[in-house]
């Protein structure tokens, strides 16, 4: 049993990583249940019917003291103290102005979201397998419900989209240091086919030996759009990698591989997703497998700007992304081998990240990745990116 504590370990890891998203997606469905509505400048008459005999219990309190029916204050040393009815109403009464702006702001936060909407979008196609292969891909950067679409580090997203990735990995291992530069390309041919081609350059620095550089394996991905509704995505990859790296230098693998995998977008609201992957990976000469599962968090919010919004005919309606929006990222990686030499050993990372949109275009991102248990592939990662958005 000892060679697969490590794959038990990534399944705990995995369970508990799923129990915390569906925890908040909870949490933010029911939030959603109400719909936003804006207030206006007083915000005491929006506390609700509910709380108006509070306010007519105060007014006859009021009355009350100013006739004498009521409690008689009290003097203590020339100070006058209000009896303790009027204290509570008062209290009361603050506590309600108190919710009502708070609800006021939310209100207003609200508003400034929706402003992303798409205003031109197609209907979903739910679970269909027939409509809309060969329709136009739809440019927007935001889902139906205004929620943005945030690209992940290392797992594949269930959207379609047209971007161009560069990225910059220093990566600290037991036995060698590696720094990688890798381009990727993402393009969306219709509404529910796309393509992703990637190639890494890598720089190895072993603690014994020489060093080496050269190409990594490429690859190239198909990608179809299997379930599309308002809140959820589905898709399916076929990533086909090359051999084009090194076997002898360590910059590649020196076989063929397949990797068919699931990838799964969920909108939980508020500018918050849920997004997974889980699959295999082939060696087509060695016959080592592998299973994949990966799974992420983000957040969203409108940060500061240092660009003024992206406004033209080809703005598309508005749907790119804002300057100064700020994405947080949270994301976990494991692979457990399923035969072969890895047979019964398992990894697991977790990572944590940011971005910033500097313009509408062009986001500038960062993440550090660490091993969550032994064995570990390496001590420590550090991801500097930027992404281009057609």
């Amino acid at each position: 049993m000892k060679p697969y504590r490590s794959i038990i370990d990534c399944g705990l890891v995995a369970v508990a990583f799923t129990m915390s998203a569906a925890a908040c997606a909870s949490d933010h469905l029911v939030r959603e249940e109400v719909p936003p509505r804006l207030h206006d400048q007083h915000p005491e008459s929006h506390a609700g019917p509910a709380n108006q005999h509070l306010r007519d219990a105060k007014k006859e309190g009021a009355a009350a003291d100013q006739t004498g029916a009521g409690s008689t204050p009290n003097q203590a040393g020339g100070r006058t103290e209000l009896p303790a009815p009027s204290l509570a109403l008062a209290q009361e009464d603050q506590n309600i102005r108190r919710a009502a702006q708070h609800e006021h702001a939310d209100s207003i936060f609200q508003d400034e979201r929706s402003r992303f909407i798409p205003t031109e979008y197609p209907e979903p196609f739910g679970f269909s397998l027939t409509k809309s292969w060969f329709e136009p891909w739809p440019h927007s950067h935001f889902s139906r419900r205004g929620t943005p679409f945030t690209h992940l580090f290392f797992t594949e997203p269930a959207f379609l989209d047209r971007d161009l990735f560069f990225d910059t990995h220093f990566v600290r291992g037991e036995e060698e240091n590696e720094f990688e530069i890798e381009v990727e390309l993402e393009w969306a041919l219709t509404r529910r086919i796309g393509l992703v081609v990637e190639g890494p350059y890598r720089f190895l620095d072993p603690d014994a030996g020489d060093r080496e550089e050269g190409f990594g394996d490429f690859a190239i991905a198909p990608r179809f759009l299997m379930v599309d509704t308002d809140r959820f995505l589905l898709s399916s990859n076929l990533e086909v990698e090359i051999p084009t790296g090194s076997e002898r230098k360590g910059t590649g693998r020196g076989e063929m591989a397949l990797s068919p995998t699931l990838s799964w977008w969920y909108d939980l609201g508020n500018w918050v997703a849920w997004s997974g992957q889980v699959g295999t990976e082939h060696g087509l000469e060695s016959g080592d497998d592998e299973l994949v599962y990966k799974m992420a968090l983000t957040y969203s919010l409108l940060g500061p700007a240092l660009f003024e919004e992206r406004h033209d005919e080809h703005d598309h309606g508005g749907r790119h992304f804002p300057p100064g929006m700020i994405n947080f990222i949270t994301e976990f990686t494991g692979r457990s081998g399923l035969s072969g030499d890895e047979r019964g050993r398992g990894t697991g990372e977790f990572l944590f990240g940011t971005s910033y949109l500097i313009t509408s275009d062009w986001e500038a991102r960062v993440a550090v990745q660490f091993p969550l248990f032994k064995p570990r592939e390496f001590d420590n990662a550090y991801i500097f990116g930027l992404i281009y958005h057609f």
